[in-house]
C-alpha cells in the first residue's frame, strides 16, 4: 500500500472532511485505489472515521485513516484489516438457507396410512 496524500475540504452542515488516497498492491501488482476518510462535525467536535474496502472472493481488505495532521501532509497513520475468506461465510449461509428450505419442503404426494378406529371398551355391570 502506498500513501499518495490527503486533502481536507468542507462538507455540508459544518462538516470538515479529510480524505486520504492510497494505492493498493498485491505482490507488486497494482489492484486499485482506496480513499478512506475522516469526518469532523465542527459544531459538536465529533469525529467519525469512514473506511474504504476492497472485496474479492478470497479476502476483504479494509483501510481506516487513524491520524493525519495538515502540518505533515506527507504522513498519515492507517489501521489495516485483512479478513481472508469472509465471502465464503456468506456462501455458507446461502447453502444453509437453501438446504433448510429443501429439507423442509413437503413431499409431492402425501403418504396414506390406515388408522384403526378406537373401540369402545366393554365394562361389565354387576
Amino acid at each position: 500500500m502506498t500513501f499518495l496524500g490527503a486533502t481536507r475540504y468542507p462538507g455540508p452542515d459544518d462538516l470538515l472532511i479529510t480524505e486520504a488516497t492510497v494505492d493498493v498492491y498485491d505482490d507488486g501488482t497494482y489492484v486499485g485505489q482506496l480513499t478512506p476518510r475522516s469526518e469532523l462535525y465542527t459544531r459538536t467536535q465529533q469525529p467519525m472515521t469512514i473506511p474504504d474496502a476492497r472485496s474479492t472472493i478470497a479476502e476483504d481488505f479494509y483501510v481506516i485513516m487513524v491520524n493525519w495532521e495538515p502540518t505533515s501532509a506527507d504522513q498519515a497513520t492507517f489501521r489495516i484489516y485483512l479478513n481472508p475468506l469472509i465471502n465464503w461465510v456468506w456462501a455458507g449461509g446461502f447453502v444453509f438457507f437453501f438446504g433448510t428450505l429443501i429439507a423442509g419442503w413437503p413431499d409431492a404426494k402425501a403418504d396414506r396410512m390406515l388408522v384403526k378406529r378406537p373401540r369402545t371398551a366393554v365394562v361389565p355391570t354387576d
